[in-house]
């Protein structure tokens, strides 16, 4: 599924603190990346449906995590790291990785 650009950086951090009333441990973990928001972890994947749920009333299912979800996020200016670690990662991480 292809993300709405009309997703935007505002409705993330909506969707960040969203999760934080709701408790992070009712989401699905993440198993590659995490995003990382003031010193807290998130699901790439999760925040972003929870996010096109503030954009637009429901929430997208069918996301494809790695690079469609990682790079949308890295677009809005968000740090995405790989999972237990806090490195950094770029644009195309995965697809760069097979390389």
């Amino acid at each position: 599924m292809v993300i709405p650009k009309e997703i935007t950086r505002e409705h993330v951090i909506s969707a960040i603190t969203r999760i934080n009333a709701m408790g992070i441990e009712s989401l699905n973990p993440s198993t590659g990346y995490d995003l990382y928001y003031e010193g807290r972890l998130y699901p790439p994947k999760e925040v972003l449906q929870i996010a096109s749920s503030e954009a637009f009333g429901l929430e997208i299912r069918n996301l494809h995590g790695g690079d469609q979800t990682n790079n949308f996020l890295i677009k809005l200016g968000f740090d995405i790291v790989l999972k237990g670690t806090k490195m950094k990662i770029d644009l195309n991480h995965v697809k760069n990785k097979r390389k």
